[in-house]
């Protein structure tokens, strides 16, 4: 025969133990777009590998490359193209410099020479340096998941980027840049696949 003190301590217990979980639940900090930011700022260098799909309206087929990605704090990233054929991107700063061909041909260009690309650019580069200022003055921000599985949605605010750039979405982990998907207007997308390198 069960008593009645025996058939209520189940109970009790499964309510002690959802008092635990409640507390803990409300200790736990909340994740938000400056505690993500926060931690990316504490990265000062970062190297990865890219694989990077484009879709492009004009091609039958998606166009692929791989290759590295070289970040220093706040403002350099260097995106090295090994396959299908080599080519450099270096942002430094407010200037960009295009290497290609064989032998290597060098242009370079000021940001401000070209608005839809700055947006573009700051939308990633704001987003690893952990600049909300930046990252606002250019787009509406929305951050999805928490810390293990984090979205960051990057939607425009200028017109006239609008006009290049649909939107911009960076998936992540931790402290880490997982991937990069930007819709461009035209209908055009590339997909970057971003992993930690390897020595």
């Amino acid at each position: 025969m069960i008593s009645g003190l025996e058939r209520r301590a189940p109970r009790g217990i499964l309510f002690g133990l959802g008092c635990l979980f409640t507390a803990a639940a409300m200790a736990a900090p909340a994740w938000t777009l400056d505690s993500l930011l926060g931690e990316l700022a504490t990265v000062r260098t970062a190297q990865a590998r890219f694989t990077e799909t484009r879709t492009l309206s004009l091609l039958d087929r998606p166009l692929a490359s791989s290759g590295t990605l070289h970040y220093q704090a706040p403002a350099r990233l260097e995106k090295r193209t090994e396959r299908p054929k080599a080519e450099r991107l270096l942002l430094d700063g407010d200037t960009v410099t295009v290497e290609r061909g064989d032998p290597p041909r060098q242009r370079s260009f000021r940001l401000d020479d070209a608005p839809e690309l700055r947006a573009l650019i700051e939308g990633l580069r704001a987003t690893l340096a952990g600049d909300r200022t930046t990252l606002e003055r250019h787009y509406r921000v929305v951050l999805l998941g928490d810390r293990k599985q984090w979205l960051l949605s990057l939607d425009p605010i200028d017109a006239r980027v609008r006009r290049f750039v649909r939107a911009i979405r960076i998936d992540g982990a931790g402290t880490a840049v997982t991937g990069v998907a930007v819709d461009q207007a035209n209908g055009d997308r590339s997909v970057m696949d971003i992993a930690p390198a390897t020595r």
